[in-house]
């Protein structure tokens, strides 16, 4: 995952939040991302690959980072599957 400039970061931090405020149901935040992908992205096939790259990505990276420390914490509360 391409870790932006510090400087960066605050103001799209803000834009976060904001959104965060707003989108309080799965259809909402697939509304977003598709509205987002549909009206930011120039019609070509490198562009969809690029973007189709960064949001797989991103998928990842929320495993490795997020779901996988949770699982952790489960296991470790709980015990691990026989």
């Amino acid at each position: 995952m391409p870790y932006i400039k510090q400087q960066k970061r605050p103001t799209l931090d803000k834009l976060i939040d904001k959104m965060i405020a707003l989108i309080t149901q799965p259809g909402e935040l697939a509304y977003v991302l598709f509205g987002f992908f549909k009206r930011g992205v120039k019609l070509s096939f490198l562009t969809f690959c690029i973007w189709i790259g960064a949001i797989i990505l991103t998928v990842f990276e929320i495993y490795r980072r997020i779901i996988a420390a949770h699982e952790d914490r489960k296991i470790q509360e709980n015990g691990d599957v026989d």
